[in-house]
């Protein structure tokens, strides 16, 4: 009996336990089912995080392109530098103005120590108010440029100066338009002066002539004082062909214009200097443009323009040397257009600006210091001649709504390079006077 009441007990036990573990395992079970759901509910989570993580790097990264695009696109040339003087960031503009690359390089290999200095008020701090400086760099290319310089710190979110910030503009083309609007005004101011002047000279002139001729007569038979009495009226023709130069650029003439063909006038005037071409051992080179070039202009003036560029160029060559004369349509940005000729007979004036004319010489160049007087009156640096010559091709291009500009090398040659209005149809083909 004991035996059969202790195995009940066990049986008993033994339910309990398989009742415990049937709980227990419910209860975990249950426990399981929750704790998956909740992992579930966390990798949807998780998931939804990393989606916006990725939407907000990738509208970052898309805002990054594109203020990196804006950078690379602008003109005006950026860079950021560290406290410490290295180039951290710099667009395409500002390594085509320094004419090198700058990423990483310390800003003392790229700039000039003076300016550093005035930029800088230690090696690490730009004054705090920010600078604007102008200096004369040459590019890749070797020409000389016109650069403004702005400079800023760049300060962290508490304040603190991180970097710096260089703005560096290219106002070389603002500067020659200064240039050339200065020149122009010291030009009428001079010729006010100078017109005055010669009328005053050629009244005595005209007396002093007719004497020489009287007195020439009279001493016939003197042929020693005859010989003087020459050299006086050779002096007095001298002095008014001068004045007569004078006058000539001195005065502002209306020009007669009409349609002319650019390049049968230029072998017009090539024909006219062949002989000194040839004697000067010069070789010719004519790169004309493939079209058909009409333009709108005083034929006589225009021709006097290019003759006087190209006896100065055949001077500047008195051991032989390169001629070249070019020609080519330009459109309103100065750009070389691709036009057919249809487009160019019509003149297109949505397009077109007009014809550019550059005549080159190898020879000796101008110095530097002179390139900014050449057309100044009465300036030359020829033994002979009154430095009127240039002074009157720039009112003759002038008058014609041109421009003439002139680069040179010492040493290497000078380029002259002309822009003049293209014919259009509304010019029609009659003599009027230019606009």
């Amino acid at each position: 009996m004991d035996q059969k009441r202790d195995k009940n007990i066990e049986i008993e036990i033994l339910n309990h336990v398989f009742q415990t573990f049937n709980l227990s395992t419910a209860k975990l079970k249950d426990s399981y089912e929750r704790l998956e759901k909740k992992i579930k509910e966390l990798n949807i989570e998780l998931q939804r995080k990393n989606e916006e993580l990725i939407k907000n790097l990738q509208e970052k990264e898309e805002v990054k392109n594109y203020l990196n695009n804006i950078l690379e696109s602008l003109t005006t040339g950026v860079m950021v530098v560290t406290s410490d003087g290295r180039v951290t960031k710099a667009n395409r503009a500002a390594g085509e103005i320094l004419g090198t690359s700058l990423i990483g390089k310390e800003l003392k290999d790229i700039l000039p120590p003076d300016l550093l200095t005035i930029l800088f008020k230690n090696s690490s701090e730009i004054s705090p108010c920010g600078l604007k400086l102008e200096r004369i760099f040459t590019n890749k290319d070797g020409d000389t440029i016109y650069v403004t310089i702005y400079a800023s710190p760049v300060r962290d979110q508490k304040g603190g100066i991180i970097g710096n910030a260089l703005v560096l503009q290219d106002v070389t083309t603002i500067k020659r338009l200064e240039e050339r609007a200065e020149r122009n005004k010291r030009l009428t101011a001079m010729g006010e002066m100078v017109a005055g002047i010669a009328h005053e000279i050629r009244n005595p002139l005209g007396s002093i002539e007719l004497f020489a001729s009287i007195l020439k007569k009279e001493l016939s038979d003197d042929e020693d004082k005859k010989r003087l009495v020459e050299q006086i009226s050779s002096g007095v023709k001298t002095l008014n062909n001068i004045i007569s130069n004078t006058l000539l650029f001195t005065k502002s003439p209306r020009p007669v214009c009409q349609r002319y063909d650019l390049h049968t006038l230029l072998d017009d005037i090539l024909l006219f200097s062949y002989n000194m071409i040839k004697h000067n051992g010069l070789r010719l080179i004519k790169r004309y443009d493939t079209h058909q070039l009409s333009g709108y202009g005083d034929i006589e003036l225009l021709k006097q323009v290019f003759l006087n560029i190209i006896l100065n160029a055949i001077q500047a060559m008195p051991e032989g040397g390169d001629l070249i004369i070019s020609t080519r349509i330009i459109g309103e940005t100065g750009d070389m257009m691709d036009l057919s000729s249809n487009d160019i007979k019509r003149g297109v004036s949505d397009n077109l600006s007009g014809i550019m004319i550059s005549i080159s010489d190898s020879g000796c160049g101008i110095p530097k210091d002179y390139i900014d007087r050449v057309f100044d009156p009465f300036f030359t640096t020829k033994d002979r001649g009154t430095g009127l010559g240039l002074a009157i091709v720039h009112n003759i291009v002038k008058f014609h709504n041109g421009s003439v500009e002139v680069e040179s090398r010492e040493g290497r040659g000078t380029t002259f390079t002309i822009t003049l209005p293209l014919w259009s149809e509304k010019d029609g083909k009659e003599d009027t006077y230019c606009r």
